[in-house]
């Protein structure tokens, strides 16, 4: 029997419009409930998040457009024949995205004067440059964007198929790109992790898909955009939901906590110091803790998971996410909510990474409990990352109190590694701790082939 399905939208294009043509394309009958504007203030507190637009299957609600696209696009066989292809897919997606921010940016300057010049650097240098990628991609690929055939893009060991070599491609820092390090390294995958200086980003960018880092490279072929990465590693070791509304559920909440990174990363282009304060103050009272509440309940109801009451990359996401944000506003709230995470410091084996800039070396730190528990100093890990810079620790130690200088100071122990390793590392597990991993994680893969009606 065929699902009830609902789109919820606005009585527009815009968010919806992707989904909707998804739909059209594999024949699958769906109520197109289109909103009026007028209406929205009443609607909003019954939706996920808050926002538009939602996906209803047989009563169960879900939000985010890219998340609901690709849950649809697995229906309909739009997605790839195999977890790169749906890397290739996502990295698209992930690009499209960038490039609308870009242009969006012109409709929301307010300023005549700096609108003018936006539309000049869009018209003569953004829209050349992206659809000049598109156009190189098209051709490589008989006219589509990614895999030689039509897919969702062109709308908008006990681990199996592990490439050969994996490269990892960042800057010397965490950010987002975190999260895809912990994913390989829980897995016990082998990686370069290759780290890039700023001072020579400037001749490396032409080789990247897009000029963007992280990129991951598998066996020679490059791919960018952190959070399709991340989705493509979390694949290669088993965090992905034991289904196709899981995988839903989990993308809904990762793109969710985008939209958080997003909305807080206003503070960064506040010049004026007061206004900047303001911004911190408004995102601690009521951004972060209006998603944060809804994040607990759902934390709540999956036994301290995000999705399906098991450890999934949602889970390593929000860790590295949780962190970010409280550098983003000077301030860690994630302890007023007892089912997402508890405050800790970082435990044995990951006390050695690197500290963002602008934070504290002795900085609080939050990890999920099932995240502590698989790195305990019990399960033995040995999660090899760089050394911390030393001169950043001391100086920014300097101030600190008793206990959080003795913080510091066990941080420096326990990070005892060569300059070579500083560069270029590659991490291994032992054959019986990945036997431990596989006996853990018995989780089904998830069947992808579902054909088009």
């Amino acid at each position: 029997m065929a699902p009830n399905i609902k789109l919820i939208y606005y009585n527009s294009r815009g968010f919806g419009e992707v989904i909707r043509v998804l739909l059209k394309y594999g024949n699958i009958d769906f109520e197109d409930e289109r909103i009026e504007y007028a209406e929205w203030p009443k609607i909003k507190p019954e939706m996920p998040f808050g926002q538009l637009p939602v996906y209803e299957e047989d009563g169960k609600r879900m939000a985010q457009s890219n998340a609901i696209a690709r849950h649809i696009a697995k229906k309909v066989n739009l997605h790839g024949k195999s977890d790169w292809e749906d890397l290739e897919i996502d990295a698209i997606i992930g690009a499209i995205e960038d490039f609308k921010i870009k242009l969006m940016a012109v409709r929301y300057e307010s300023d005549p004067d700096k609108r003018t010049k936006l539309k000049e650097t869009v018209a003569n240098e953004t829209l050349p440059y992206y659809l000049g990628k598109f156009d190189d991609i098209a051709k490589q690929n008989n006219g589509h964007l990614a895999v030689n055939r039509i897919g969702q893009a062109h709308i908008s060991c006990y681990f199996t198929d592990i490439p050969s070599k994996i490269t990892l491609h960042y800057f010397d820092a965490r950010w987002t790109t975190e999260t895809v390090r912990l994913l390989l390294k829980y897995g016990g995958i082998e990686f370069e992790d290759h780290r890039i200086e700023k001072s020579v980003w400037g001749d490396i960018k032409p080789t990247m898909p897009f000029g963007h880092l992280p990129v991951i490279e598998a066996d020679g072929k490059k791919a960018a955009q952190s959070i399709a990465i991340a989705r493509y590693v979390a694949k290669k070791v088993k965090l992905i939901g034991a289904n196709d509304w899981e995988d839903l559920e989990i993308d809904a909440i990762v793109d969710t906590l985008n939209d958080i990174k997003e909305k807080l990363s206003e503070i960064f282009g506040e010049e004026d110091e007061k206004s900047k304060d303001v911004l911190k103050e408004t995102h601690l009272k009521e951004t972060l803790p209006y998603y944060f509440e809804k994040l607990d309940s759902m934390a709540k109801s999956n036994n301290g998971y995000l999705v399906g009451k098991k450890l999934t990359w949602a889970d390593f996401y929000f860790t590295v996410a949780c962190d970010l944000y409280a550098g983003i506003v000077g301030s860690d709230i994630v302890e007023r909510y007892p089912n997402l995470v508890k405050c800790a410091e970082l435990p044995n084996g990951f006390s050695s990474l690197i500290v963002p800039s602008g934070l504290s070396s002795d900085r609080k730190w939050y990890l999920s409990d099932n995240i502590r528990a698989l790195c305990s100093d019990s399960q033995k890990r040995d999660f090899v990352v760089p050394k911390p810079n030393e001169s950043k620790l001391n100086k920014k130690s300097s101030g600190a109190t008793a206990s959080k200088v003795h913080f510091s100071q066990k941080r420096k122990k326990k990070s005892k590694m060569t300059a070579q390793k500083k560069k270029k590392i590659e991490v291994k597990a032992p054959q019986k701790e990945k036997a431990e991993i596989a006996k853990r994680m018995k989780v089904e893969a998830l069947d992808h082939t579902i054909p088009k009606k």
